[in-house]
């Protein structure tokens, strides 16, 4: 797997957990507090793999 792909999907991951944990308040229904806190992992992930260099990629 490529650093980007992996980036690539902890972002999308993230930005859904996102949309749906705000879909789940909207509607009324109350979520786990994990929720937003592992897609703030998954997105931080994103920041912390952006930032490695190309000697730092890994397999």
């Amino acid at each position: 797997m490529t650093k980007g792909f992996v980036s690539n999907a902890l972002l999308g991951l993230g930005t859904v957990m996102l949309i749906g944990f705000v879909l789940l308040e909207l509607s009324g229904l109350r979520s786990d507090p994990m929720l937003p806190a592992l897609a703030a992992l998954a997105l931080g992930g994103t920041a912390i793999l952006d930032r490695l260099g190309d000697r730092e990629e890994f397999e």
